[in-house]
């Protein structure tokens, strides 16, 4: 069950928990929110607490507000503050803190030229440290951002957690002086200088990427304009080899037709080799079948009508002029002369009258 008014006020200005009144001079203690006359109740059932002395008093008291006077008095008063020994910063990393022993403390201290109020100013021996006691309100973001522009270091006692608790006096003070938790809104000298070089190098490799992607994006680009002047360059010289392709396409269905001529004319020179290879096959045969018919004839004519029919067939026997041996003699066919082909006709044709007087001359 909460405490009512667990705490109240001297007229100092000094706090006083409940649980301290037996020892206390609890006469003319006041309410920390209206400076009513307080009476201590130290019963056996309900947990000890201050109400108001008179009766149908309208006071709206907030534990939140008072504990949060309460815990800027205990600092300023007994002069000891932890405050965390590590900083999580740049970059995730840990950083140590060390500020040394607590000088002073002072409340409700205007900085940076007026601009925010600090519930603690507390004076170490290295350092000043702004203190926000977090109980109802965390500490907002413009003020940090203060913090951050005149670099002042500070931290944040979160005592919300326990706004309510039902404590002693002594366990209060062991939150609010060390074992709440607390954590840096902005980190003091020592971290921010040891983060420095750590930023420089990471400022600096940013830069060297942000120049390294800069010269790659103009090496790019100049890649990129030269692929345009070739793809310029080639569509060009496209044109004009469409161009030239126009001009010249009569000259080219000439030099086809031409061509296509010369193909034919070949053709039928081939058709009349084939045929001049046909009538040769034609008397070979014929010479061969005049062979067997003296053969014949030298077995049913007597000696000297023999003689005769040989002398006869061997002039018969005289042999045609041989192709193949002229196709040898120029390496091949096509390179056979003009000259030596009108020769081959002569000695063909001579051969071929040779053959039809002998036959003439048998028969």
């Amino acid at each position: 069950m909460p405490i009512l008014h667990p705490w109240g006020k001297t007229s100092d200005g000094r706090f006083v928990h409940i649980t301290s009144a037996p020892h206390e001079t609890v006469v003319g203690l006041t309410c920390p929110q209206c400076n009513g006359v307080l009476i201590p109740v130290l019963g056996q059932i309900l947990a000890w607490h201050f109400r108001h002395q008179a009766e149908n008093v309208l006071c709206n008291y907030e534990p939140e507000s008072t504990l949060h006077l309460v815990a800027k008095q205990k600092i300023c008063e007994m002069l000891q503050l932890s405050y965390p020994r590590q900083h999580i910063g740049f970059q995730e990393r840990t950083f140590p803190v060390e500020l040394g022993k607590l000088v002073s403390a002072t409340q409700e201290v205007t900085l940076a030229n007026g601009a925010i109020r600090v519930d603690v100013l507390a004076q170490f021996e290295h350092e000043n440290v702004a203190v926000e006691i977090f109980v109802a309100h965390r500490c907002d973001a413009d003020k940090i951002r203060v913090f951050a522009e005149h670099e002042i270091a500070a931290m944040e006692i979160n005592l919300s957690y326990y706004s309510l608790a039902e404590k002693s006096e002594a366990d209060w003070i062991e939150h609010i002086l060390h074992k709440g938790f607390r954590y840096w809104l902005y980190p003091p000298k020592c971290v921010r200088d040891a983060e420095q070089p750590l930023r420089q190098a990471w400022i600096a490799e940013r830069e060297r990427k942000a120049r390294e992607a800069r010269e790659a994006q103009r090496r790019a680009e100049q890649e990129r304009l030269e692929r345009q002047r070739q793809f310029e360059q080639r569509r060009q010289l496209a044109r004009q080899i469409d161009q030239s392709r126009k001009e010249h396409e009569g000259l080219i269905d000439g030099e086809f037709q031409r061509r296509a001529a010369d193909a034919e004319a070949l053709r039928e020179l081939r058709d009349q080799l084939e045929a001049a290879r046909s009538h040769e096959r034609q008397l070979v045969q014929a010479a061969l079948a005049a062979q067997e018919q003296v053969k014949a004839a030298r077995e049913q004519m007597p000696a000297s009508g023999l003689r005769r029919a040989l002398q006869n067939h061997r002039r018969f026997a005289d042999s045609p002029p041989d192709l193949q041996l002229l196709v040898a003699a120029h390496g091949g066919y096509n390179r056979i002369t003009q000259d030596a082909w009108q020769k081959f006709d002569a000695d063909l044709a001579s051969w071929k009258q040779r053959l039809r007087e002998r036959h003439l001359r048998l028969s």
